[in-house]
């Protein structure tokens, strides 16, 4: 599934690395990318296990990360955006005015009152 961005947002993507058995586990290698830099920039944590994805011009791109767990097998993921224009302005469209109804005119004074 493809996220929606607009030109300036930022998206934070992080990795959970899990065993088979869905305990932590370790992985080494992290590399973080996008398909295309012109589209979507990455910056990745120092730590790796994270990153920030910014749109800078419109267009589609990929965020691709890869890592090694401790038996040596590569691991991969991806996340898709596609980024558009951001809004440059509002329409305001009005509805057609419609009748209020005149309140009811108060009772006259009692007489004597």
């Amino acid at each position: 599934m493809s996220i929606p961005m607009s030109v300036g947002q930022e998206d934070a993507l992080a990795i959970n690395p899990l065993g088979a058995k869905g305990e932590p586990e370790p992985v080494t290698g992290i590399a973080w990318s996008s398909s295309d830099t012109n589209i979507l920039t990455v910056t990745p944590a120092a730590d790796g296990l994270s990153c920030v994805a910014v749109a800078v011009a419109p267009g589609k791109a990929t965020v691709n990360v890869k890592a090694t767990n401790t038996v040596g097998a590569e691991l991969d993921a991806s996340q898709d955006y596609d980024v558009s224009e951001p809004a440059t302005g509002l329409n305001l469209t009005a509805a057609a005015p419609t009748a209020v109804p005149a309140a009811p005119a108060a009772p006259a004074p009692a007489p004597g009152a």
